[in-house]
């Protein structure tokens, strides 16, 4: 099952888990649906709707910005739902910035300019 499922991925393409996580937040916006209801929609557990969240919530905003603009085969297959979970779980936000870099190999910095700081710095 396994070997099936990798060779489908190959031939298909790797999904992007940050687009499968705003396709689950559109249809939780606004309270109107609950996780369960949004799971049965897409043919998923809640636990699966929960995971996927979970990385749009704990991930930096810019470094879920470039996971979003990704569109290397090779950097999607490591990014995929089950290591970003992971290090959305990780506990500073630094540490989930320094391990999304690690796997990238580069600064998870996006191209979007960024807001100044209010403290003049």
């Amino acid at each position: 099952m396994r070997c099936q499922r990798r060779a489908e991925l190959e031939r298909r393409g790797w999904p992007n888990a940050i687009h499968r996580a705003r396709e689950y937040e559109r249809e939780l916006a606004g309270g109107r649906r609950t996780y369960q209801q949004v799971a049965d929609q897409f043919g998923v557990t809640r636990a699966a709707v929960c995971q996927y969240m979970t990385i749009v919530k704990r991930l930096p905003d810019d470094v879920v910005r470039v996971i979003e603009e990704e569109t290397s085969q090779g950097r999607l297959r490591v990014l995929s739902m089950k290591r970003l979970v992971g290090i959305a779980r990780l506990h500073t936000k630094d540490a989930r910035r320094t391990a999304v870099e690690a796997v990238l190999g580069a600064p998870a910095r996006s191209s979007a300019p960024r807001r100044p700081r209010g403290d003049g710095a």
